[in-house]
């Protein structure tokens, strides 16, 4: 008999399929977003009304092209946004090998549904629950004799700075449960690391440009900490399931044939 020939890759064949289906992960992004940024210039005009809400006022711009680049701004903004949930899927795919057990579709689905859910929930309280209060304390400051003349592309990176922030801040418990499923985590680490959080979200609302006064200051530390402590709760329950379907999962002896 002929012995069936075994095709082995190589380590560089191997590296070569993993580069192209990158290319091809990246282009599906990429073409998202270009769509995403088509629709986000068709909408624009409600968009900057939208934007313009925790203001209160006009925006001007200084520059002949300035009109232009905001309208190209706020549209790659809106294509990023759109293109969010592909990356999401896509980078899950891609890292599926890393983890012990093969994900199945309902579980990356899930993953990426839930990265968008807290997505739009970390982007909303940055947009009503932090501009307003930021925006507020900085007009505090006029005196007599000044005036604002708020500049569109400023006010435009004010806002992306926060949403962004916030939009990362809410992605915390899912990113430590996919931790944790690639290398379980002890509960009891995560808590005795809870003091470096707590240092780590005051540092982080004091770089934030959009943080200067206490108020907005803890409302950019407090869900840092509220969601590391939901992360590490979640962790503990699925901890304890696993444990429990251990324990339930019946003993097969193979039994030895005569």
């Amino acid at each position: 008999m002929k012995k069936r020939s075994v095709t082995v890759q190589t380590d560089g064949q191997v590296l070569m399929d993993h580069i192209r289906e990158l290319r091809t992960r990246l282009f599906v992004c990429a073409a998202v977003l270009i769509v995403g940024g088509v629709v986000g210039y068709l909408f624009y005009t409600p968009i900057l009304e939208w934007l313009r809400t925790p203001l209160g006022t006009n925006l001007y711009y200084s520059t002949p092209a300035g009109s232009f680049n905001f309208i190209l701004k706020v549209s790659s903004m809106i294509g990023i946004l759109a293109a969010v949930p592909f990356i999401i899927f896509q980078l899950i795919m891609f890292i599926q090998p890393v983890f012990k057990e093969k994900l199945s579709m309902t579980r990356i689905v899930f993953y990426t549904a839930s990265s968008i859910i807290l997505a739009v929930v970390g982007a909303l309280f940055a947009f009503y629950a932090i501009l307003p209060g930021a925006l507020k304390f900085f007009a505090g400051f006029q005196v007599a004799g000044l005036s604002a003349l708020i500049d569109a592309n400023n006010y435009l990176n004010f806002v992306i700075n926060a949403i962004v922030t916030f939009i990362i801040v809410f992605q915390i418990p899912l990113l430590m449960i996919i931790i944790d499923r690639i290398k379980p985590i002890s509960p009891q680490k995560l808590f005795a690391a809870e003091k470096y959080v707590i240092v780590g979200g005051l540092l982080v609302s004091l770089i934030v440009p959009f943080a200067m006064d206490l108020t907005t200051s803890l409302l950019i530390a407090g869900p840092i900490v509220i969601l590391y402590n939901v992360s590490v709760g979640m962790i503990m329950v699925h901890h304890f399931v696993s444990r429990e379907r251990r324990v339930k999962l019946p003993i097969i002896v193979p039994q030895s044939t005569e």
